[in-house]
């Protein structure tokens, strides 16, 4: 499979798991300071007389820790740069841009800004569009796959684009619960949409289907 099917099957797959998954706020986004500090805050001004004395002594003892010189150094853990990795294959595949973005000063300049350590772990567009994007279309096929039910139809539709004088055609699955899954998509620009080209993708579809 070529880059360009591959990665019109991505998106076709990202956008279908976008309907069951809303994106949420990944725990390690969060100050790891948060809950202490709210924990502190809602003892100083609501606890009982003993806890406010225990809270005082507990920010005091926290304001008088000496902190370290790495403290004010921006690093990056490994397991940290594969789930940047990961998030940036996802909002580059799934939003159609193009590799080279990653190769961009001002796309360099915005992750200087807001995380300097990964400036020097960005992925060239090699890498993006080889690892991170197989392993993104494998971690989107499973997810897809779960989504299938037992109780499902195989759709099929298609569309020409006049600009490069293409043509597409998809099939999915669709259950009874609502939810889709993609199966798979051809490219029938040389050949003609007669009946036997349809009932050819249809029977591949079904076999598709059944491995996933």
């Amino acid at each position: 499979m070529n880059i360009n099917m591959l990665m019109l099957h991505l998106g076709i797959i990202m956008k279908l798991l976008q309907q069951h998954q809303p994106y949420n706020i990944p725990i390690s986004a969060v100050d790891d300071n948060t809950p202490e500090t709210s924990t502190l805050t809602s003892r100083k001004y609501f606890g009982s007389a003993s806890s406010k004395r225990k809270s005082s002594s507990i920010t005091t003892g926290i304001s008088k820790k000496t902190k370290r010189i790495s403290d004010y150094f921006d690093t990056l853990k490994e397991q940290e740069e594969q789930n940047i990795n990961k998030a940036l294959g996802k909002f580059v595949f799934g939003c159609n841009l193009p590799f080279s973005v990653v190769e961009s000063p001002l796309y360099r300049n915005f992750i200087r800004t807001i995380r300097p350590a990964y400036e020097e772990k960005i992925p060239g567009r090699k890498k993006l569009s080889t690892t991170l994007l197989n392993d993104c279309y494998r971690d989107c096929i499973n997810k897809a796959s779960c989504l299938v039910r037992e109780e499902s139809v195989i759709l099929c539709d298609g569309w020409t684009n006049s600009s490069t004088n293409s043509k597409i055609v998809v099939t999915m699955l669709h259950s009874t619960d609502g939810s889709n899954a993609f199966i798979s998509a051809w490219d029938c620009t040389l050949e003609s949409e007669t009946g036997e080209k349809l009932a050819e993708i249809i029977t591949e579809s079904k076999t598709i289907a059944k491995e996933k």
